[in-house]
């Protein structure tokens, strides 16, 4: 038995600070227990990806699952992804063969009908104001954030008169025969280029497309399409 003091030494410490709990289990955990120990076992499954639990359910007795007319496109990936055979888990096989749901099918139902009907609202000249203002902001960006940066840094041929005043680096340590000794200068300044036009696009497209060019109903009026200043629309 250790004194009263010894139950700080080092020695006894994981012994002194151990909980010990009574073998206890509330009665869910039994139930949970018990109703494990008798699941239905199926005896042919892969050792590597199956469970020993998993029991097939027949088609036929799956629950259904029509969550709309329109289809789960989704559920087949997008071309690169089926070119390149990325890995995702909405189109994955194992998400897709569901144990107890039918999965949804990923082409829109036979019966609708995509013929497109009344217009109920366009607006034609949308467009070229769009298009307008995206190449205006294109043009800006172009110019004051990636040439006008790039000269003022490089001191190569100014743009302005008072660059010279501007521009807080020395000529000598700027200057692109002295920097960029590894010559790494172009793919940097194209890395940062491209991902400055990446910006402005995502900058560009979120500002633009929410104006709607066209709205119509279907054929048979079940279906309204909504055309946006985007490569997407939505129905």
């Amino acid at each position: 038995m250790n004194s009263e003091g010894d139950f700080f030494l080092n020695q006894d410490a994981f012994i002194s600070n151990t909980p010990y709990e009574s073998n206890w289990k509330p009665s869910n955990i039994k139930e949970w227990e018990e109703e494990y120990r008798n699941r239905p076992v199926t005896k042919h499954y892969n050792h590597a990806k199956g469970y020993k639990y998993d029991v097939p359910v027949k088609p036929e007795d799956k629950y259904e699952f029509l969550a709309d007319r329109l289809g789960h496109p989704e559920l087949l990936g997008t071309p690169i992804d089926r070119l390149f055979k990325f890995e995702n888990d909405i189109f994955h096989p194992e998400y897709i063969d569901q144990p107890f749901v039918k999965t949804p099918s990923a082409r829109p139902d036979p019966s609708l009908n995509f013929e497109e009907g009344e217009v109920i609202y366009e607006n034609t000249r949308l467009l070229e104001w769009l298009k307008f203002w995206q190449l205006s902001i294109f043009t800006a960006a172009a110019y004051g954030v990636l040439f006008v940066p790039y000269q003022l840094v490089m001191k190569t041929h100014l743009v302005t008169p008072l660059a010279d005043e501007i521009s807080f680096f020395p000529y000598h340590y700027v200057s692109p025969f002295n920097v960029d000794t590894y010559h790494v200068g172009i793919p940097f300044i194209t890395g940062i280029a491209g991902y400055g036009v990446y910006l402005v696009l995502n900058m560009v497209n979120k500002m633009t497309s929410s104006y709607v060019v066209k709205m119509s109903y279907s054929k048979d009026k079940v279906r309204a399409k909504i055309c946006r200043n985007s490569s997407s629309s939505r129905e």
